[in-house]
């Protein structure tokens, strides 16, 4: 499991306000939560009055696990890393807690193209090898969607080459769930996380944040913050704040324009050690876009996962989990992971191929990451950063936030955690400002913004309190 298993349902505090109520217990959300439930130095402390201390916080999660595009599933030893794959970095964990030990993987690609196999030491190696100077548009399109979830043609032109980028298959022996865990535990009192609750609508009335949401009986509530973060996907977001008066257009426009790439992954565990010549194989001429192996080490076994990214995760998702583990059987024996001969040169399994499959789980990702396109993020596009403030003491978090350098890559754990880091602190300066401006009227939302946020979000100060 990704996170200790949802407890039972957590009490809505519907009479009282809370210092901040968090949408979403993705990474971005939890950072957020934790950072901001956290005493001095990130590290649990006890809730106090002063803002130097751990703040009353409330995520309302509306699936039954945290985590987001984390999932990590342990089933007799394999590890399963459903979600984000790539060993998240060790100065992320928060303070107080010890990541578990990353495993070095090799990083040699097998590049399928018919009944061919290409094996270097990187894609250029690989294209080298099958003699193609320039990647036909299916080669460029697989190439690439080992990093990212939609066509090249729908990013940024600099991020092309993330096709030809080196790819690390080391992993973390926990998996990457254990980043959840230490984020969910890692604090005091003053965090919370109610699960099973849908957040419908989050608007400004009163001088204080309200989420109206349903419980997970499906009751409608009404909850009241001095401040919230907002940390769901784009889409989500933009529905949440389409009927808040006064919700900065620019924020709006921003929302509006982002897009997001499917992917299925199939994960299928063998007792089996095979030596392979790669540690993951692109395949695009066949149903997958890639397979990825992890050894398990002696006594556990070997960890096979397919990835249907992009145009190929739809049709992969149609198909019942059964179904699934079956095409995901038959493209490995494509990849001669089921000949005999093959696995008997090996010597560590004995010449009897992958045998019997003792583990399975999938994997549908609806919106699996961010498309970096130019209507986002191009110079003309409609990112700013004040578009993660569309209102006063709401602040927006996640991958797509996470914007770095002329080149962005608004995508994946190092960016939602770094959106979760900024959007605590600009909570905790908001929360230290004086009193906001008062709230807009109801009508039509106003013009675009004319730039940064405003003094009060950034100066530190007396304490804020709600206008009566």
């Amino acid at each position: 499991m990704t996170a200790p298993p949802a407890p039972g349902a957590t009490a809505l505090p519907t009479s009282r306000v809370l210092d901040v109520i968090v949408v979403g217990a993705g990474l971005a959300g939890l950072r957020a939560a934790h950072d901001l439930a956290a005493g001095p130095g990130g590290r649990a402390g006890d809730m106090d009055s002063g803002m130097g201390g751990g703040l009353d916080v409330l995520v309302l999660e509306r699936d039954g696990r945290a985590g987001g595009r984390v999932r990590t599933e342990h089933h007799g030893g394999f590890v399963l890393d459903l979600g984000a794959v790539l060993p998240y970095r060790a100065g992320d964990a928060p303070p107080g807690s010890v990541p578990g030990p990353v495993l070095p993987g090799p990083s040699r690609l097998a590049l399928v193209i018919g009944d061919r196999v290409h094996i270097g030491a990187d894609p250029e190696d690989c294209l080298r090898a099958c003699g193609l100077p320039e990647p036909p548009p299916a080669v460029l399109e697989a190439l690439f969607q080992r990093i990212h979830v939609g066509p090249p043609a729908a990013y940024l032109p600099g991020r092309v080459r993330d096709a030809f980028a080196p790819y690390s298959t080391a992993y973390r022996r926990a998996g990457n769930g254990e980043l959840v865990h230490a984020l969910l535990t890692g604090t005091g009192p003053g965090l919370r996380v109610a699960y099973g609750v849908s957040a419908e609508a989050v608007d400004r009335s009163g001088g204080l944040v309200r989420v109206r949401c349903r419980d997970r009986d499906g009751t409608a509530v009404t909850l009241s913050a001095r401040a919230a973060v907002v940390a769901t996907p784009g889409p989500a977001t933009l529905a949440l704040l389409d009927g808040a008066a006064g919700t900065a257009a620019r924020s709006r426009a921003f929302l509006a324009s982002l897009r997001y790439g499917p992917a299925t992954v199939c994960a299928l565990a063998f007792r089996a050690r095979p030596r392979l010549p790669w540690a993951y194989a692109v395949t695009p001429d066949l149903s997958a876009t890639m397979v990825l192996a992890r050894d398990m080490g002696p006594g556990v076994g070997t960890v096979l996962q397919a990835y249907f990214m992009a145009h190929k995760a739809g049709p992969a998702a149609a198909l019942s989990d059964a179904e699934l583990c079956d095409r995901t059987q038959g493209l490995l024996r494509r990849l001669a992971l089921g000949d005999r001969d093959r696995a008997r040169n090996d010597g560590r399994d004995g010449g009897k191929g992958l045998g019997p499959v003792v583990a399975h789980a999938v994997a549908r990702w609806p919106a699996a990451g961010t498309i970096v396109s130019p209507a986002s993020y191009g110079t003309s596009g409609t990112w700013h950063p004040a578009v993660r403030r569309p209102l006063p003491g709401v602040f927006l978090a996640g991958d797509y936030a996470g914007v770095r350098g002329d080149c962005p890559l608004p995508y994946g754990m190092a960016a939602a955690l770094a959106s979760g880091r900024e959007a605590a602190a600009g909570v905790r300066a908001y929360l230290a400002g004086p009193l906001p401006p008062p709230d807009p009227p109801t009508g039509p939302p106003p013009g675009p913004e004319p730039g940064p946020a405003p003094d009060h979000e950034r100066s530190p100060g007396a304490r804020h309190a709600p206008r009566p």
